[in-house]
């Protein structure tokens, strides 16, 4: 068997993986792959469209066809949608204290273990198939050296064995990676190559250390019995590149990589479905989606095609046509037309213009409108056609669920999948792998607390309601409002009760108000007039 054999599972999904891959990257990759997703007519098939040759009129009119169809992007805003949801909270990770600089490192790239979630979980959604290879690179730091993760879309894990070890469990013991791509070979130029990553289980012809297995005979065990010698079997790793005449694979370049000493009796791949972590693979839950868009696409080509020939009427002529004082020669010399130009014609000659009819046209465009409401259902548009408001998060759930693996199964696999590879770095450095916990985001739907229903919480306590100021946080907590835990709250406000006392009393006081002179005695009273004189 060739290394560029790929596994029976592979050959049954693969071209399910390259159209959800093509209808998430858009109109341009699924319009680069041409007949693959829009088949010429036949009119361009007889005029040598699939002869791919520009001076072909039937090429050149197939161009045309697909330059004037627009791809619909349901799946690639379905994509952005869920991972939004997915990631509407930040998932959590409590790892050993050796291993807590992978939180912020944890790829060869340098993305830390929250944005790798988030790509294993656009994978789940893409392509329902993906794995997780724990590596170390080359020239590790000497005084604390560190594995990374690397992520392998589904089209790259092109090959594996799972079959049961001497003790009847299902174990990986050879997986075939993929690594063809271009390869710098001088200062500005690069090369495409094809070369492949092996993994196996097995017994090292070179164990660690170099020396030979056998010192007498040179013999070597055999590297893919994993049964052969019970409890020496240990993980390989080698990369190999196409050589013309077949790969050039050579068991004795298989090396056991090495931990300050240790080796790894296990292969340190995960396999990552949208469902769960065995190498059996899933369909992609989107998958329905992508067969409709490409029904859209086909049916949008169609309705643009009849729109374009419709604008394209064909000139008819009869009897004897002459322009510029010659005859012209039906199917021999070309006839000018248009605004500019002169068709004579005999006494006894006509000329016309016909056209494709409209017939057809509004049952087109209603097919096509059919046609994007159930794209728009399949992915699971949150807004409802009848009442143009949000759905409940209820509602979505249950239809996504319906549909496609749901936003908490891949939520929970793609974690766990993490959290296994991550317990394999614990294992393989000598720490405790169950310190290792990976918890993802389950709430999906954020809903802001309004000031009414605080109000009315307040309200309802103040009433008498057995509910705590800690419970009503807990509430503004869970929604979104605040962040912090209730006893933090709690300090807050006292420092900021603290801080604007201590500032309105460092603010310049007002001057007190004169003080109003107290009333003196009024005048006396002038002597009257007594007396009766």
């Amino acid at each position: 068997m060739a290394l560029n054999s790929t596994h029976p599972s592979y050959d049954a999904h693969v071209k399910d993986w390259l159209l959800m891959r093509d209808s998430y990257a858009g109109e341009g990759a699924v319009k680069a792959k041409e007949f693959d997703y829009l088949p010429a007519t036949p009119s361009q098939v007889l005029d040598g469209a699939l002869e791919k040759d520009p001076r072909k009129a039937g090429y050149a009119a197939y161009k045309g066809y697909i330059a004037r169809t627009p791809f619909p992007d349901y799946v690639t805003e379905a994509v952005k949608r869920y991972t939004g949801m997915l990631h509407s909270k930040a998932a959590e990770f409590k790892l050993p204290t050796a291993m807590e600089p992978l939180l912020e490192k944890a790829t060869a790239d340098g993305e830390s273990l929250t944005s790798l979630l988030r790509r294993i979980n656009v994978e789940q959604l893409v392509s329902g198939r993906l794995g997780l290879l724990l590596d170390f690179p080359p020239n590790p730091d000497p005084t604390a050296p560190l594995p990374y993760i690397a992520l392998y879309i589904a089209e790259a894990v092109r090959n594996w064995d799972n079959s049961a070890d001497h003790l009847g469990v299902n174990a990986l013991t050879m997986v075939v990676l993929d690594e063809s791509g271009p390869v710098r070979i001088s200062d500005f130029e690069w090369k495409d190559t094809e070369r492949y990553r092996v993994l196996q289980l097995g017994v090292p012809v070179v164990p660690p250390g170099g020396a030979a297995v056998d010192d007498e005979t040179g013999d070597s065990a055999k590297p893919d019995d994993p049964t052969e010698g019970a409890g020496t079997a240990v993980y390989l790793q080698g990369v190999f590149q196409m050589a013309e005449g077949g790969a050039d694979f050579s068991q004795a370049a298989m090396l056991a990589p090495v931990y300050r000493g240790q080796t790894l009796e296990q292969i340190p791949f995960v396999m990552v479905n949208s469902t769960d972590i065995t190498s059996t693979p899933d369909d992609p839950p989107l998958l329905g989606l992508g067969w409709q868009c490409m029904t859209i696409y086909r049916g949008e080509a169609d309705y643009r095609y009849t729109l374009f020939m419709q604008g394209q009427d064909t000139l008819v002529t009869i009897g004897t046509v002459q322009q510029g004082g010659s005859v012209v020669n039906a199917g021999e010399d070309p006839l000018r037309i248009g605004a500019g130009s002169h068709i004579n014609m005999d006494l006894t000659g006509d000329a016309k213009y016909i056209g494709i009819g409209a017939d057809g046209i509004e049952g087109q465009r209603e097919a096509l409108r059919d046609d994007r409401k159930l794209a728009e259902s399949k992915s699971g548009a949150m807004i409802s056609p009848s009442a143009g408001k949000q759905e409940s998060g209820d509602a979505l759930t249950t239809r996504l669920a319906a549909q496609t693996a749901s936003l908490t199964q891949i939520a929970l696999t793609g974690a766990a999948a993490l959290q296994n590879i991550l317990r394999v770095a614990a294992s393989w450095m000598g720490l405790n792998p169950e310190e290792v916990q990976v918890t993802p985001n389950l709430q999906f739907e954020t809903q802001l607390v309004t000031s009414q229903e605080i109000t009315q919480l307040m309200a309802a306590r103040t009433m008498g309601a057995p509910i705590s100021l800690q419970s009503i946080h807990g509430v503004m907590k869970d929604r979104g409002l605040t962040q912090m835990e209730y006893e933090d709250e709690l300090d807050t406000i006292a420092e900021e009760d603290l801080d604007r006392a201590k500032r309105i009393a460092t603010l310049p006081q007002p001057p007190a108000p004169p003080i109003a002179p107290k009333p003196g005695p009024g005048p006396a009273p002038k002597p009257g007039n007594g007396g009766g004189q």
